[in-house]
């Protein structure tokens, strides 16, 4: 279902671990009644897979995470509160 409705939200970190290695992490999501979902990073300093930066918070920080417009692709990691 496509939403135009851009959201940002208050989260936690649940866990840091990536067993599939898709560039994402566990939060508890408080827009989402607190449900736990998988929360894609993003990093200025990312080079196709040839390196790059990133820095993902420790378990039980508080974070600000976004559901862009439009898409169906999930919440991305804005920063940490």
């Amino acid at each position: 279902m496509m939403t135009n409705e851009q959201v940002i939200s208050l989260a936690e970190v649940r866990s840091v671990v990536d067993p599939t290695r898709s560039g994402s992490f566990t939060a508890m999501v408080h827009h989402e009644g607190n449900l736990e979902l998988p929360i894609h990073y993003v990093s200025p300093y990312g080079t196709l897979g040839e390196g790059g930066f990133v820095a993902i918070p420790s378990v039980g920080t508080t974070i600000l995470v976004c559901k862009p417009s439009g898409s169906n692709l999930g919440w991305y990691y804005l920063g940490t509160t």
